[in-house]
């Protein structure tokens, strides 16, 4: 029974995985041409047992390609993925094979997109490139992954926008508050959600609203749609700030390839960007235990 249920989890933590809740490529430059692993971290049990848990990461057939030997590991992207052997060590980048490509030596470590990864070295962040060499000094107060040519980076207490040389051309202006720490996210389909006056707009690569704030919470373009929070509900708006698919949801995530995962109370949906449903997986969340 334990393994069954075992085998569920990993088919239906798969099947998530895959779907992808991301459209934005922010890999698609020309800086970004290492083939992409279909890897994926998963945590599961060593030799030891579950109290000696750690990450590995899997294929999509669910094959274990790199034995668990991780305390926190994250996505790969452009052949690399930001691992953690001990509590106490430092972020490192490992490559398919599990090996560290680029030593641990990194307080925190995000995503490689469009060649460059967002680094904090002790309390500033910068950019690394695929070697591991610095491409950008650490002084950010934050700092998020590149899209489109451009990445969100923080300077005294605000959010603004950086080129590859870390010059600011979206000055920083958006100021997050107790409930929003981040204020400004990654450009795709050329708009970027931003906060501003308590609210969630959306802003061109000029730094001109589009969108004016006026909801809770926004996510990324895609496909010319783009989820946004209203009372506690969301639903999509079009690139004229247009709703096309009214508030019902208790989360979503952006559209890829015509489709975009949404939450309703304790299912898990799949949505057609004309707002119908195509079928619906009945579980509220993917549990965790023996």
């Amino acid at each position: 029974m334990r393994r069954m249920r075992s085998i569920n989890a990993v088919a239906f933590l798969l099947a998530f995985l895959i779907a992808g809740v991301s459209g934005c490529d922010r890999k698609s430059d020309s800086s970004a041409n290492a083939p992409v692993a279909e890897l994926f971290p998963v945590f599961m049990r060593t030799d030891f047992g579950y109290a000696s848990s750690k990450y590995g990461y899997i294929d999509k057939t669910g094959k274990v390609v790199i034995q668990p030997q991780f305390v926190q590991a994250g996505d790969f992207s452009e052949g690399l993925a930001p691992a953690k052997v001990g509590e106490k060590d430092k972020v490192g980048y490992i490559n398919t094979k599990g090996a560290f490509a680029i030593k641990p030596q990194f307080t925190v470590a995000k995503d490689y997109s469009q060649g460059l990864a967002a680094v904090l070295v002790d309390t500033k962040w910068g950019y690394i490139d695929s070697n591991g060499s610095l491409a950008i000094n650490p002084q950010f107060q934050d700092a998020d992954s590149f899209s489109e040519g451009l990445a969100p980076a923080m300077s005294d207490e605000k959010w603004g926008y950086i080129d590859k040389t870390g010059i600011f051309v979206i000055k920083p202006r958006f100021e997050g508050s107790n409930q929003t720490s981040k204020a400004a996210l990654a450009f795709c389909d050329g708009l970027a959600p931003v906060f501003s006056r308590g609210k969630w707009g959306f802003i061109d690569k000029r730094g001109n609203f589009i969108i004016n704030p006026q909801f809770d919470g926004a996510g990324a373009f895609s496909g010319g749609l783009a989820p946004v929070l209203i009372d506690k509900k969301w639903g999509f708006v079009d690139k004229g700030g247009n709703m096309v698919i009214k508030p019902q949801f208790d989360d979503a995530a952006n559209f890829s390839e015509g489709l975009a995962k949404v939450g309703m109370e304790t299912r898990t949906t799949s949505l057609e960007s004309a707002g119908g449903y195509l079928g619906t997986c009945q579980y509220g969340s993917l549990g965790v235990g023996p």
